[in-house]
């Protein structure tokens, strides 16, 4: 990786061709840099002392002295917060009509489904759930701002994924996204139908919701490609 780095380019053979040029001029190859066998020998008896791994971690599941001081709750179950802006209980385990209760099954099929989003080819993780800061004048952060958090304090996306009500607002809220019901509108927009009413993506999957109608995502060729995104796949 190193030699690639230094040559700038990845289509060589480091082994055959000069991955740069000394002063004079004359090609430098990687076997030019690499150790002998023997220097990296002497290195290693310089080194490898088990006394300092021994030293340097026999108080690593202890924490520093600013670990240790933290207070913390106890016992059996977390106390969740409801005020808490980071982490709240998530409603999916909740029972009652949760999703996820053993008995819950998806339909076999779905009528009068109407589309909740349309978007064309390569559509990533990050445009579907974004990753990045979280901005002031977007759903998310009109909700943290409306709990009286600071601008300065909305931190990112990924910081407040144990926050359900901030990342449901950060659906298809990437700015680059552009969902084909509401080309002109900014992430995380969409067309409430059939009154084609313009509104947050979380409003009309709420509002759909309410009304009994189920809800598709339209995506093109390569829809959620990208890296894992555990809200991206919910």
């Amino acid at each position: 990786m190193v030699a690639y780095a230094i040559a700038g380019r990845i289509d060589i053979d480091p082994e055959c061709d000069p991955i740069g040029h000394g002063a004079d001029g004359r090609p430098v190859f990687l076997r030019d840099l690499w150790p002998e066998p023997a220097e990296v020998q002497r290195l290693l008896e310089l080194t490898r002392e088990p006394r300092l791994y021994a030293e340097n971690y026999a108080d690593a599941y202890q924490g520093t002295a600013e670990w240790r001081s933290l207070e913390a709750p106890s016992g059996p179950l977390y106390p969740w917060d409801p005020s808490s802006t980071y982490l709240l209980e998530p409603p999916f385990f909740g029972g009652g009509d949760s999703p996820l209760r053993d008995e819950a099954r998806l339909p076999d099929a779905s009528e009068r489904a109407r589309a909740l989003a349309v978007f064309g080819d390569a559509l990533s993780t990050d445009h579907i759930s974004p990753a990045g800061e979280i901005p002031r004048d977007g759903e998310a952060g009109r909700f943290l701002a409306g709990l009286g958090v600071a601008p300065s304090d909305f931190n990112a996306f990924t910081m407040r994924r144990g926050n359900h009500h901030v990342m449901v607002r950060g659906t298809f809220a990437h700015p680059r996204t552009r969902n084909l019901l509401a080309p002109d509108a900014p992430g995380g927009s969409t067309l409430l139908l059939p009154e084609r009413r313009p509104c947050p993506v979380h409003e009309a999957a709420r509002a759909y919701a309410e009304a009994g109608v189920p809800v598709i995502v339209l995506g093109g060729r390569d829809y959620g490609m990208g890296s894992s995104r555990d809200w991206a796949a919910t």
